[in-house]
């Protein structure tokens, strides 16, 4: 875990997660506060738009996976290369091995997702006007009634929605990390290991489940997604758990495969 904390590619993914949040917020800003034909003070979009605008519009929510794999599935691939696995399998076990790959690699794609996005979020409550509807009216109605961040948006200007989303987005690209680690078990290339689970997170996002078998499941950002409910956040949550499983299988069995040379 410390190597991967370490490395550069780590800080490189966090960095490019947190430059693709960008994509939404920086011209807006720009657009409403420096340029001179800005818009007036009460029509300017709240700290909580131009943070949730930059999930949706910037890119993040497509290299999300992307940049999940980036922290540990290299470094993964060096190790074998490099015969650095079988140097640490003189001095344990093979199971005490498998275990802590997988949870570093989770860590290490929670911290992307969650420090980028949290690092967002400061940034543009520091720069732009707090979620106020009362003091601003213009920044009330962007969330469907019904939804949970309807109810939790007036609570101290977004709170709960911004610990949510730091949450949400830490669990789901850890759950990318681990696909990135048993793609990189399995296909020891490092281009390959962090583009594999990106290419798999966009044909769920276009529920390919449902053209092939006539399954639905639940959209893959629902957890950093603005229209989340409760019943949607545990169907979610439980077919996350179900890849995260099928994700350490697929570890297990080709680190087993390849450190036996087969």
């Amino acid at each position: 875990m410390k190597r991967l904390l370490l490395s550069p590619i780590f800080y490189a993914a966090m960095l490019v997660f947190f430059l693709c949040l960008q994509g939404y917020s920086i011209p807006s800003y720009y657009r409403q506060w420096i340029s001179p034909y800005g818009s007036p003070l009460e029509y300017r979009e709240s700290a909580l738009s131009m943070t949730l605008g930059g999930i949706f519009f910037g890119g993040a929510i497509l290299l999300l996976p992307f940049c999940a794999s980036m922290g540990a599935a290299p470094l993964q691939i060096d190790d074998l290369r490099s015969g650095m696995t079988d140097l640490h399998l003189i001095r344990s076990s093979l199971g005490k091995y498998i275990a802590q790959k997988l949870m570093s690699a989770f860590i290490s794609g929670f911290l992307i997702g969650s420090v980028a996005f949290a690092l967002h979020a400061m940034i543009w409550n520091g720069l732009t006007l707090p979620y106020d509807p009362v003091a601003y009216p213009e920044h009330g109605g962007i969330f469907v009634p019904g939804t949970l961040f309807h109810d939790w948006a007036p609570v101290c200007h977004g709170l709960l929605i911004y610990l949510e989303i730091t949450v949400g987005i830490g669990f789901t690209a850890g759950v990318w990390a681990v696909i990135g680690m048993a793609t990189a078990v399995w296909v020891p290339d490092k281009l390959l290991s962090v583009t594999i689970p990106m290419c798999l997170y966009k044909l769920w996002s276009a529920n390919i489940s449902y053209y092939l078998f006539g399954v639905l499941v639940p959209n893959p950002s629902t957890l950093y997604n603005d229209a989340q409910t409760v019943n949607g956040d545990v169907a979610t949550v439980m077919a996350y758990l179900i890849v995260l499983a099928g994700g350490c299988i697929l570890y297990v069995l080709g680190l087993r495969k390849m450190v036996r040379h087969e």
